[in-house]
């Protein structure tokens, strides 16, 4: 584990003690459908992850995620952890960016491991029609290396809707689709469904 992942796991480590602080969420979820395409080919299979955004100040959010996917006919295993910043303002609509950093590998069976890390800048957008209801996008890049020096990166998009249940729990659906080109413009594109329970920190 190098320098740049064991502080983001630091950081991830220390999150949820900062969150019972503030009003914040730990989601909890599902991944019924992941799939990734290529222009050879393509897989589907299903995973799991967790992931939070913790209020640390006025306006500033830490955030972290950990999944990992499994796909059926390749056998290749996807796991990625990812924590940053997010900078929102506003109240029933709220809009911001968020930057993390993002460490992602794929191990290929036969193949060995192919470990990349990098950042993602999103702008993000979140609208809160009633108390109970909140629907949520956001939209940016993703670069990473891999150990080599070697480039992927391309665009990323989310949208996801989350309702309450009571003051503590609810239930959230979302979507992300990232697609990332190599050096030789060769692309790989991932998208998941992701379905959960989210749990309400800090209240």
């Amino acid at each position: 584990m190098n320098m740049k992942t064991r502080f983001a796991a630091g950081l991830l480590a220390l999150a949820p003690a900062l969150a019972w602080g503030n009003a914040g969420y730990l989601d909890l979820y599902y991944v019924p459908s992941a799939e990734f395409e290529t222009a050879t080919g393509s897989d589907d299979g299903d995973g799991f992850g967790a992931k939070m955004l913790a209020p640390v100040g006025d306006g500033v959010l830490l955030s972290g995620e950990y999944q990992t996917s499994d796909y059926d006919d390749s056998g290749i295993e996807s796991k990625q952890f990812r924590v940053g910043l997010a900078f929102m303002g506003g109240d029933v609509l709220r809009f911001g960016v968020l930057g993390e950093y993002v460490d992602a590998e794929l191990e290929l069976p036969g193949l060995g491991k192919l470990a990349t890390d990098g950042y993602g800048l999103h702008g993000r957008l979140e609208l809160a029609p009633s108390e109970n209801l909140s629907l949520y996008g956001q939209g940016g890049v993703v670069k990473l290396k891999d150990d080599d020096g070697d480039r992927l990166d391309g665009p990323e998009y989310l949208v996801g809707l989350a309702l309450a249940l009571d003051p503590a729990t609810g239930l959230f659906v979302e979507h992300r689709s990232t697609t990332l080109e190599d050096d030789d413009g060769d692309e790989i594109e991932f998208t998941d469904l992701r379905i959960g329970l989210r749990l309400q920190l800090g209240r």
